[in-house]
């Protein structure tokens, strides 16, 4: 579960900075 977790977490973070680098 924290595996899970995490990986959802860096995936959020990761989207989440892409979003504005473009921007």
């Amino acid at each position: 579960k924290v595996l899970i977790g995490m990986s959802e977490v860096e995936a959020a973070i990761h989207e989440m900075f892409q979003a504005p680098h473009i921007q």
